[in-house]
């Protein structure tokens, strides 16, 4: 479910701060941006059908259509930051990569020295785990 407080509370928020402190106010509504895509993910990807509601779409729909209003008026440039966030994820994703190696960075040689380690132990004399 999504927490339309979150969203009541950081729009009002904003409000309040624009005339008088800009930097608190664009850090308030960059945080609801990025709330508001992970929201949408949640919503249009990973919810289960019994977790889907009118309500938390109407109510992304409006915050969206809200900041696209805020982003023509103060030239907060959204779109640029979206895009630069996905690129920086692009690269972090391009650094996780594993040359010739598993997931978990054994390459096959290893793997076979822990298979032998096992042999060697006397499956008769199991120790219980703690």
């Amino acid at each position: 479910m999504i927490d339309r407080n979150f969203y009541l509370e950081n729009l009002t928020a904003f409000d309040e701060l624009i005339g008088s402190d800009r930097t608190a106010a664009e850090k308030v509504i960059y945080k609801v941006y990025c709330i508001l895509q992970r929201d949408k993910i949640w919503l249009y990807n990973v919810a289960a059908p019994e977790e889907l509601t009118d309500e938390d779409e109407d109510l992304l729909i409006d915050v969206e259509n809200e900041l696209a209003l805020l982003d023509q008026t103060y030239n907060f440039r959204f779109q640029e930051f979206h895009e630069l966030v996905m690129e920086n994820m692009a690269n972090e994703q391009d650094s996780w990569t594993l040359d010739e190696e598993d997931e978990f960075g054994y390459d096959e040689w290893d793997l076979e020295d822990l298979d032998d380690e096992d042999d060697d132990d006397d499956d008769s004399e199991q120790k219980p785990y703690i």
